[in-house]
C-alpha cells in the first residue's frame, strides 16, 4: 500500500520522506549550470546526508551527458574544462573520452550479429540514483510533497522523433534555455503516476523519460 507522510511538507526530505529536512537542494544540481547562469533554480528541502548521496552520480552525469551534445556551448565548455581537469591523470582521461567513443555489438532478435555502431555503455546504477533524484525533487516541487513512498521509478532514452503525441502536448518548463527543459503528467487520482520528460543541454540521443507508479516499465 501506497502512503504519504503527513508531516509539515516543509520539515520533509524531498528524497527520503522524513521529517527534520536540514538544508536545501537545487533541482537540477546546480554544477550542470554554467557559472553565473543567473536563473533561479528550484530549491527543495533534504538532508545534508540525502544531498550529498548523489554526488558520484551527478558528476557522472554530467559527464555523459555534456560530452554528447558536442554543438551546446554550455554542455561544451563543462565537457572540456573536466577534460582539461584531468590532463595530468591519462588513464582517467582515456577513460571518460573512450567511453562516449564506443562500439555496441547490434543482434537481430533472433541472436544474429550485425555488426557494430557508436554508442555509449550507461552506467545504470549512476543513472538510476541520478533519475530518482530529479524525478522526487520536481514531483515536490509540484505537488508540494514527496512521492508517495512505494512508488516505484523507470526511466529510458527517449529519441526525439519517436515520443508519443500526448508527451509533444504536455507544456515545456524552461528552467535555463541551454541546460534544462522538462514536461510532465502526474495524475491527479493516483498520485504515485507521473510520467517526466528531461531534456538536459542538446542531449544528440534524445530525452530521458521517466515514469513513476507501481510495478511500471516506461
Amino acid at each position: 500500500m501506497i502512503t504519504t507522510p503527513v508531516n509539515d511538507p516543509i520539515d520533509i526530505c524531498y528524497f527520503c520522506g522524513e521529517g527534520n529536512a536540514n538544508t536545501k537542494e537545487d533541482i537540477p544540481p546546480r554544477s550542470l549550470f554554467p557559472k553565473g547562469h543567473g536563473c533561479e533554480l528550484i530549491k527543495v528541502p533534504a538532508h545534508l546526508k540525502c544531498n550529498q548521496e548523489w554526488g558520484d552520480s551527478i558528476e557522472y552525469v554530467r559527464n555523459l551527458l555534456s560530452g554528447l551534445s558536442p554543438f551546446n556551448p554550455t554542455a561544451r565548455n563543462l565537457f572540456e574544462k573536466r577534460v582539461r581537469s584531468l590532463d595530468r591523470k591519462p588513464p582517467l582521461r582515456l577513460k571518460m573520452v573512450n567511453e562516449l567513443r564506443r562500439k555496441i555489438d547490434i543482434y537481430s532478435q533472433g541472436g544474429i550479429y550485425l555488426g557494430s555502431q557508436p554508442g555509449v555503455q550507461i552506467n545504470s546504477n549512476l543513472m538510476n540514483q541520478f533519475v530518482s533524484h530529479m524525478v522526487k525533487g520536481l514531483y515536490y516541487h509540484h505537488k508540494n510533497n514527496i512521492l508517495p513512498k512505494g512508488a516505484t521509478i523507470n526511466w529510458r532514452i527517449q529519441p526525439r522523433d519517436e515520443a508519443p503525441d500526448w508527451i509533444s502536448r504536455l507544456p515545456i518548463i524552461m528552467v535555463h534555455p541551454e541546460v534544462f527543459r522538462y514536461r510532465y503528467s502526474i495524475l491527479d487520482d493516483h498520485p504515485e503516476w507521473s510520467t517526466w520528460i528531461l531534456g538536459f543541454y542538446d542531449l544528440s540521443i534524445g530525452t530521458i523519460m521517466a515514469i513513476s507508479g507501481r510495478n511500471h516499465n516506461p
